[in-house]
């Protein structure tokens, strides 16, 4: 699996108000929820037996292999752990065949920085150690629904607000705003 960083900043943190973090605790609690297993009914032979095919992510996820790949220069540095890429690098593009693990892999970022205690960032095939960041908040999208017009700017923005409010609540939207300073937008299906 291949990454592309596009801009080097370091990640920003502040702190909001108590209710705007309880109601983000609440969202980060509900999204583990919502990305903690894995479907696979999907795959053939499992299509009938529920119970078989939704599996606990966090006891099946392997870290894929980080790489750079645009510049030779990338290509030549150290491969990076998830924990270095979110905190250092603000727009990472990752790029793979169909089927590589490209959703599950910003699957996985997102329920280990809302449920930091389930261990993804020192799971099978990472190096031991390295914990998730603290503060940032985690926001996993897909982008089957969003369709950009170039003259409109804030698009990105207006679409994660709608798409937060609708999936969860106006609250919890409001407060996904207030952190914005601390958003992983993990965006999913950026074809």
């Amino acid at each position: 699996m291949h990454i592309s960083p596009r801009t080097q900043v370091p990640c920003a943190l502040s702190t909001v108000n108590a209710p705007a973090d309880r109601t983000l605790a609440e969202y980060l609690a509900e999204l583990a929820r919502r990305l903690e297993l894995v479907d696979l009914r999907a795959v053939s032979g499992l299509a009938g037996r529920a119970r078989d095919a939704l599996l606990p992510l966090a006891e099946v996820y392997v870290q894929p292999r980080l790489t750079g790949l645009d510049e030779p220069a990338a290509r030549k540095e150290p491969r990076k752990d998830l924990r270095t890429l979110i905190t250092e690098v603000r727009c990472v593009v990752v790029t793979s065949e169909p089927g590589s693990g490209k959703s599950t892999l910003l699957r996985a970022v997102s329920l280990a920085l809302a449920r930091p205690e389930v261990g993804l960032f020192t799971r099978r095939g990472t190096e031991a150690g390295p914990k998730p960041p603290d503060g940032l908040v985690p926001v996993f999208l897909r982008l089957a629904d969003f369709s950009p017009r170039a003259e409109h700017a804030g698009e990105l923005r207006a679409f994660v607000h709608r798409q937060i409010a609708e999936s969860f609540s106006p609250d919890v939207a409001a407060a996904v705003d207030a952190a914005h300073d601390r958003l992983l937008l993990c965006l999913d299906g950026l074809d």
